[in-house]
């Protein structure tokens, strides 16, 4: 799994969830779900921190070619 510093463009949507923050957030990190989805090895994972954050951005597993510009 490849982390880097991402360049950036916004989108947004809204999605409400039942459960406390602590319990969901750990599912939705791209690296984290590597803990819990066997087999998850996304390609590429543009983050700050290296875990779930605001803008967080994946290239999931099921494209394994880099897109051009990355």
């Amino acid at each position: 799994m490849k982390i880097s510093r991402p360049n950036r463009i916004t989108r947004s949507y809204t999605q409400s969830l039942v459960a406390p923050p602590e319990k969901v957030m750990p599912l939705l990190c791209p690296v984290m779900e590597a803990e819990w989805i066997d087999g998850w090895d996304p390609v590429l994972v543009l983050s700050d921190s290296g875990v779930v954050e605001p803008g967080v951005c994946l290239l999931p597993m099921q494209n394994r070619t880099m897109p051009s510009g990355l």
